[in-house]
C-alpha cells in the first residue's frame, strides 16, 4: 500500500462470520472487499439442499446469495451469523491514537 493511500484510508470494515466451531474475523479496506470475502465463505460451504429453497447457487448474484444463505442458517438452533462493521482506524492524521499524548512520558 502506497503512502498516499494510508492517508486516505480513514476507516476499516470488519467481518465477524460466527459458526459452531467458533468465529472467522477479517479486517478489509472496502465494504465491497469485505461483501467479497463474506460471498466467498457463502461459496465454501453452500449446500445443495439449500438449492429448493432458493434457487442454484451459481444463479444467485453475490446479496441474494449471501442472504438466502444465512436466512437458511436462522432455522439451526447453532446457526451461523455474521457482523459486518465500519470502524475508524486509530493512528490516521484525523484519528491519532490516544497513545500520541503519552509519548513524552515514556
Amino acid at each position: 500500500m502506497k503512502l498516499e493511500e494510508t492517508k486516505q484510508l480513514q476507516h476499516i470494515h470488519i467481518l465477524i462470520i460466527s459458526h459452531r466451531y467458533g468465529q472467522n474475523i477479517e479486517a478489509h479496506r472496502s465494504e465491497n472487499s469485505a461483501l467479497s470475502g463474506l460471498y466467498d465463505y457463502v461459496s465454501e460451504w453452500w449446500d445443495e439442499s439449500l438449492d429448493t429453497r432458493y434457487g442454484r447457487f451459481e444463479t444467485l448474484d453475490r446479496t441474494q446469495a449471501i442472504a438466502s444463505y444465512f436466512d437458511a442458517q436462522a432455522d439451526h438452533l447453532n446457526g451461523e451469523t455474521f457482523v459486518l462493521e465500519k470502524r475508524p482506524l486509530i493512528g490516521t492524521d484525523t484519528n491519532p491514537s490516544p497513545l500520541s499524548q503519552l509519548a513524552g512520558f515514556c
